[in-house]
């Protein structure tokens, strides 16, 4: 992946095998297969993205709930500078960004998704190269890309390519399992999202995974910044609790002289921003006020 690649990062769920004799062989088949789901349900013909062509089945089809990890996920789509796009510009290089928010520490996560166009759920398989731990894998001739082993990061990224000029607005469908670690298909718990992009940078305005944006509306207001390295270049990663609001950045050194000063704009959930350095500091301290004057700050060592 190259260095204008975006931010952020995945996470994702376990099992183990039952082994009972006799009527334990049933048991044994069922536990293997459950099993085995760790490393991606497309790996066993199973489609669960929630789409219409998958009979709008999601990981609940194998898992049943039970846990509640408060879970929310936004899926969206980003350039390569980080900026969050509703619509696509034919044949460009984007990035497919799932971010996940949950209660627990110690749930780990699986995800399945695919992207078809809105108008006759044509199979779109324009994907570029994939991270670690996933792949495209096919069923019943449709492209869907999932982990291969749990995952445990938060936020997963997969570069995307958009498809050619007079493709139409495309619909990503995704899928998320939560899962309790329990090494069977109970006490887990079940998300899924729709992503809808049209096809040109002018079109009008489409939702953007609306559901997920209504949860984020009534939680309690939190922020948080992280250092983010993906092939070796390094990003601010800033969570955003609230609505979409503008936020005031600031680098200064250990003195507190201003090195560096801007506003942006930034949306609920994950958002990625570059990372700056300054040469003759090797201390820099970044500060982030949000619109509600709560001040989020980070201390990282710089050219060091």
């Amino acid at each position: 992946m190259k260095k204008t690649q975006t931010h952020l990062l995945h996470r994702f769920f376990n099992g183990k095998k039952i082994e009972i004799f006799s009527i334990g062989i049933v048991l044994l088949i069922t536990g293997i297969a459950i099993f085995s789901y760790a490393g991606g349900a497309a790996g066993r013909g199973q489609a669960v993205t929630g789409a219409p062509f998958n009979a709008n089945k999601t990981c609940t089809k194998c898992h049943a709930a039970g846990a509640d990890f408060a879970g929310q996920i936004i899926t969206r789509l980003y350039k390569s500078d980080s900026t969050q796009i509703t619509s696509y510009t034919p044949n460009k290089l984007y990035y497919f960004v799932i971010a996940l928010k949950h209660s627990s520490a110690t749930a780990t996560h699986g995800f399945q998704t695919t992207c078809a166009t809105t108008s006759a759920n044509t199979n779109i398989n324009t994907w570029a190269t994939l991270p670690l731990n996933t792949a495209n894998r096919v069923v019943s001739s449709r492209n869907y890309i999932e982990h291969t082993t749990p995952l445990s990061n938060d936020t997963i990224i997969v570069p995307w390519k958009a498809p050619a000029a007079g493709t139409g607005s495309v619909t990503f469908w995704t899928a998320v399992n939560l899962a309790n670690g329990n090494g069977r298909n109970t006490g887990d718990q079940v998300l899924s999202s729709t992503l809808t992009i049209a096809e040109t940078v002018a079109a009008s305005a489409v939702a953007d995974n609306i559901a997920a944006d209504n949860l984020l509306a009534t939680a309690k207001h939190s922020y948080s910044m992280k250092m983010y390295s993906l092939s070796g270049t390094n990003r601010i990663l800033f969570y955003n609790g609230a609505n979409e609001q503008k936020v005031h950045i600031t680098y200064t050194d250990i003195n507190g002289n201003i090195l560096y000063s801007n506003t942006t704009t930034v949306s609920p959930g994950n958002n990625v921003w570059p990372l700056y350095s300054f040469k003759s500091d090797k201390i820099v301290i970044i500060n982030a006020v949000t619109e509600d004057m709560i001040k989020t700050t980070l201390k990282l060592g710089i050219n060091q």
